[in-house]
């Protein structure tokens, strides 16, 4: 049979001393930092962990003989397990105003970009491309779907309710407009077509890998963009997923 040992009163005191004292450290920490540094958002992090949990786990205790331990027992592991995977941020969109996110995408010696059509992500960040295309010993391979497969890009069309043209004329423009351009320039680039419906957006950097997932219903909606950090676990699949998808598609060839 378990048993719940209760703490004396100052030991939760003590404890909570403790934490106060830890979170005001991450938080003066952070001033060494400029906010888009992933060390200034994790001693951030760290220090709402500590700051909260501090008044926090001494009500609980009190209500139901919950100790900051426990309490810890449930922060931690979510740490742990973003470490694992090498997550290191959440956004909204790829972050690409992020200072080394972007240092990433112009200075990348291998660069992958997999998406279905790519149109308004290559026209929003050209000037990007631009800089990184500049480094012509610098590789930049792109995935997309092929234009030229008519079930897939009926399937496409259909589900996002587009005429059926829609999604290869979208590629074939990207292809046109700046694929073709590039390569006039002799730019390193190598455009591949895949033949199978994409399932997420993949950009692939040598230090990062950002995945956002698509939508199940039709439409435009705001997804999550999951920054992971070479080293984890997960940028490892990512990297041999687009490495896969690369061998499987067919190479374009500008004629």
């Amino acid at each position: 049979m378990n048993r719940v040992t209760k703490e004396a009163p100052w030991k939760k005191i003590t404890y909570m001393l403790v934490f106060i004292v830890a979170g005001c450290a991450c938080l003066g920490i952070t001033n060494c930092f400029e906010q888009k540094d992933f060390s200034y958002k994790f001693f951030q992090t760290m220090a709402t962990a500590f700051l909260v949990s501090a008044p926090l786990s001494i009500v609980l205790s009190i209500q139901s003989g919950n100790s900051i331990s426990r309490i810890l027992d449930h922060v931690f592991p979510i740490n742990k397990k973003c470490e694992h995977y090498g997550l290191v941020d959440i956004e909204k969109n790829f972050p690409l105003n992020d200072e080394d996110i972007k240092t990433e995408f112009i200075h990348s010696k291998k660069f992958y970009l997999v998406m279905n059509d790519g149109k308004g992500f290559i026209s929003s960040n050209n000037a990007l491309f631009t800089e990184r295309l500049s480094q012509k010993t610098h590789e930049t391979n792109i995935i997309l779907l092929n234009p030229d497969n008519i079930e897939l890009m009926t399937l496409l069309s259909k589900r996002n309710h587009h005429d059926e043209p829609y999604y290869a004329n979208k590629i074939k423009g990207v292809i046109s407009y700046h694929i073709d351009m590039w390569l006039s320039k002799d730019y390193k680039v190598k455009l591949y077509l895949n033949d199978v419906y994409n399932t997420m957006s993949i950009l692939l950097l040598d230090e990062f890998a950002i995945i956002s997932l698509y939508r199940e219903a039709t439409g435009i909606g705001e997804v999550p963009h999951l920054v992971f950090k070479k080293g984890g676990t997960e940028y490892e699949k990512i990297c041999n997923d687009v490495m896969e998808l690369c061998d499987k598609s067919k190479k374009y060839k500008n004629d």
